[in-house]
């Protein structure tokens, strides 16, 4: 979870949300529940992407982008950007592991790992997979995920202190998302 002191701007709501989505993600994975827990991850890695780079108007530009400047690399989240958005459109609108990007040969289908798997043995598999067949199986631990998208999502608070264009943006979305929130 991102450092629950860093508070922005004394935006309360803004700062549950944030507190309240990473506690959620935490409690699926604890329970089992890895689908939701795919679908919380996914859909804060989009928001913080539109919060934080909402001059890129698509979608996945954006989301790659973001996700290549506070998420990646990660040791055990052997995967690209565009991989990883692949997977988001695959579990978030077909529930599945395939999508448009990787029926197309786009984008590769992630394999995710969770709770004790032996990711070490999932990085042979993957090494001897690409030996045979030339082809490179992106692995993702689930839990590893869930805390690169917790450490970007430090990363740009922290940034807020430090680069006065990122702190304007985030002053106007809060501002813009507390006019409308209800």
């Amino acid at each position: 979870m991102p450092d629950p002191a860093i508070t922005v701007f004394g935006q309360e709501s803004f700062h549950k949300a944030v507190v309240e989505t990473f506690a959620a993600i935490d409690m699926c994975i604890d329970r089992g529940l890895f689908v939701p827990a795919q679908m919380l991850i996914f859909s804060a890695l989009d928001a913080f992407s539109y919060i934080e780079l909402p001059q890129l108007a698509n979608a996945m530009d954006r989301f790659q982008a973001w996700v290549d400047k506070r998420v990646l690399p990660h040791d055990d989240v052997l995967c690209d950007a565009v991989d990883l958005y692949a997977a988001r459109s695959a579990i978030l609108h077909r529930l599945g592991v395939q999508s448009r990007l990787s029926e197309s040969g786009q984008a590769a289908s992630i394999a995710f790992s969770h709770g004790d798997a032996p990711f070490a043995t999932l990085r042979e598999l993957r090494d001897s997979v690409r030996t045979k067949t030339g082809r490179l199986v992106p692995i993702v631990r689930l839990e590893a995920l869930a805390e690169a998208l917790a450490k970007g999502v430090t990363a740009l608070l922290q940034g807020v202190e430090t680069d006065p264009d990122l702190r304007a943006r985030m002053q106007h979305y809060c501002k813009r998302d507390r006019l409308t929130a209800d």
